[in-house]
């Protein structure tokens, strides 16, 4: 039963995720992979680190307005190490 609440969630999820905006879209993923159940440094590099200068500005708008935070400052406070250095990529 409780196997297939989180199917149906997540594909609840998968559906909202692929009807937003690009940005919108990328800012959820950003901040799911920043608050999930653990930091997901592949995917915050997917997001940050793959997209156009100008997709990421987008990116941190979307994410400011949906969630009025800072993508910067999540990124500067949930992260260290090595995976910190996503901060340089192209969101500061």
């Amino acid at each position: 039963m409780l196997a297939d609440a989180r199917k149906k969630l997540m594909v609840q999820r998968v559906a909202c995720l692929r009807a937003s905006e690009p940005c919108v879209r990328d800012a959820d993923i950003a901040r799911d992979a920043l608050f999930g159940r653990r930091i997901d440094g592949d995917v915050l590099v997917e997001v940050v680190c793959t997209r156009p200068s100008g997709e990421v500005a987008l990116i941190r708008q979307a994410y400011q307005a949906r969630y009025s935070a800072s993508l910067e400052r999540d990124v500067s406070s949930r992260t260290s190490g090595s995976l910190n250095e996503v901060r340089a990529a192209p969101i500061a």
